[in-house]
């Protein structure tokens, strides 16, 4: 069986948070494995673990923690889309930002944004 550290927040009384592909996989898992998915996922995490492949042990890993954290009565399930992240002690989502409110290219700001030109002499300027 593989040591789980206890400083996780995994392991908290929290939410079970997981990302959409783990629980779109682990749904599936479960449902062709029937009641012993749990145990198959931590035999096959193991087993990955064993033959050096870390990117699947991690993947079962995942897998596992959700189905133990749907097993322990979680009160609710948070799935994060790619690119979020969850924030433990606010208890949220973490939402990439499509932009950055940092102006880019330099140049003037305020009134003056954009307006680069010379006024124009004339009638039609009036």
């Amino acid at each position: 069986m593989t040591a789980y550290e206890d400083g996780d927040p995994a392991n908290d009384d929290g939410p079970v948070v997981v990302r959409r592909t783990i629980h779109e996989a682990a749904r599936r898992f479960e449902k062709s494995m029937g009641p012993g998915a749990i145990g198959e996922a931590q035999d096959r995490m193991d087993k990955a673990h064993k033959a050096g492949k870390p990117r699947a042990a991690a993947r079962w890993r995942e897998i596992y923690r959700y189905l133990m954290g749907l097993a322990a009565v979680a009160k609710r399930t948070v799935i994060l889309e790619t690119g979020e992240s969850y924030d433990f002690e606010n208890d949220r989502v973490i939402r990439p930002r499509a932009r950055s409110r940092v102006k880019r290219g330099g140049g003037p700001a305020g009134d003056e944004a954009g307006r680069n030109r010379r006024r124009r002499s004339g009638k039609g300027s009036r």
